[in-house]
């Protein structure tokens, strides 16, 4: 049989052979030539506690191996990584659900192995380039771990924090400032903040590196974060935005902001996912830059067909518009067929 030189090699389900002699990995492969391997896509890809030492005899035989990835959970990551840790220095991916919640380039030789996850980003926190994560229920101490290993400097390019516990407190405002302002972010999604805390948050950020940001406020109020965006104008680069609140109401002021803010940006995408009045909506949409816009999302609870079309005939000129997704309100078919003329799709957004 011709031996195969397997360059890359990835599976969305372990299959139970994969480290066996009998797998085409092991058998036609001297693990020489490989540069990729992936196992990641579902749960079902996870591998088992008695299947990680294999998995560390296979990357210390795979000398030229530059990338991989592995489904896992955050309870197994750390035994995951410190079975790998030592051998190479390129960057490692972990993924639960297929989605990317950790991407860290493994430390020089003769690294530590790590105990657990706060022990993991107090002692290689300062490596780590995307931290994603939305499960509820993981413990700000972790936050504080990442916080203290970029004093020193931080290669952090996106950072997603939904998962931390609901109590956060100044201290866990205090560390995500910390990490947002020594770090080149070009994601930045921030979850149940106050106004004053998130504000303090969005003062940290280096503008000229952020191209997208997601917000959503525990507030009744946006006034301070706002102001904040505001301040920040000058210096962004920011193409995606999402900004949502707990709020009943959006006082004239802050409307007056958030125009402010929109007529100043050439976004991509523009997701206001705040309650906002027909005539504020209709308002902050005309002053904005609609020149590069892709892609817009608007909450229009309790606004009839008439001031949909109101809205509709204000973006519909935005010559890059492929997309417009409406919130609580079921655009008609008419209006569906005007925009679908225009290269627009219409719908309304998915109840979650």
């Amino acid at each position: 049989m011709r031996h195969l030189s397997i360059r890359s090699f990835e599976v969305t389900h372990t299959p139970p052979d994969l480290f066996q002699r009998s797998s085409p990995l092991v058998r036609n492969n001297d693990l020489y030539h490989l540069r990729h391997l992936g196992i990641k896509g579902s749960r079902g890809s996870m591998l088992k506690m008695e299947e990680i030492t294999s998995l560390k005899s296979l990357v210390a035989n795979a000398p030229n191996l530059t990338s991989l990835g592995l489904e896992s959970n955050w309870e197994l990551l750390p035994e995951l990584y410190s079975a790998v840790v030592g051998y190479q220095t390129y960057p490692i991916d972990f993924f639960d659900n297929g989605k990317n919640i950790l991407r860290i380039p493994l430390p020089p030789r003769g690294s530590i192995s790590v105990q657990n996850l706060e022990q993991l980003f107090k002692v290689h926190g300062g490596l780590v380039e995307t931290f994603s994560c939305k499960e509820d229920g993981m413990q700000s101490s972790i936050l504080d771990a990442l916080a203290e290993a970029t004093q020193s400097g931080s290669r952090l390019k996106e950072l997603n924090t939904n998962c931390f516990e609901r109590k956060k407190g100044d201290n866990y405002v205090k560390s995500l400032a910390s990490i947002v302002s020594r770090s080149e972010l070009r994601r930045l999604s921030l979850d149940s903040l106050s106004d004053a805390e998130c504000a303090r948050i969005v003062e940290s950020i280096q503008w000229e590196h952020l191209r997208s940001l997601e917000i959503d406020l525990d507030d009744i109020s946006q006034r301070s974060m706002v102001e904040a965006l505001v301040n920040g104008v000058g210096r962004m680069s920011l193409e995606h935005f999402t900004f949502g609140s707990q709020n009943s109401s959006t006082s004239t002021t802050e409307e007056e902001l958030l125009r402010s803010f929109v007529s100043s940006t050439s976004l991509k995408h523009l997701n206001l996912l705040v309650t906002m009045t027909f005539d504020q909506i209709l308002s902050v949409i005309k002053s904005a830059d609609v020149s590069r816009l892709q892609r817009i999302e608007l909450s229009t609870k309790d606004f009839d067909s008439t001031q949909v079309q109101a809205i509709l005939d204000v973006i519909q000129h935005a010559t890059e518009l492929q997309n417009i997704v409406l919130h609580e309100v079921t655009p008609t078919e008419e209006q569906k067929e005007q925009m679908k003329a225009k290269g627009i799709e219409l719908s309304k957004a998915p109840v979650k």
